[in-house]
């Protein structure tokens, strides 16, 4: 009885993990996704955490999220 659960576990897993195995996602397809100009989330992104979600390590205007790191680490 063991056995047979096991094997249906191992079977689900297997259902719902074929799916994933057949998207082709590599790095030009997410480089691709994080330029587009119109993107709603991306939007939101760069107004809560500034510049940083655009370009991490260059220069910029402290953010809402930094300035409530500083407040909170005091």
């Amino acid at each position: 009885m063991n056995l047979i659960k096991r094997f249906w576990w191992m079977g689900l897993l297997l259902v719902f993990s074929v799916p994933v195995l057949a998207d082709n996602v590599d790095y030009q397809t997410i480089a691709a996704a994080s330029q587009k100009p119109n993107d709603l989330s991306r939007q939101a992104m760069v107004m809560i955490m500034g510049q940083v979600a655009v370009d991490p390590f260059a220069p910029s205007q402290p953010t809402l999220i930094g300035s409530l790191f500083a407040i909170i680490n005091g």
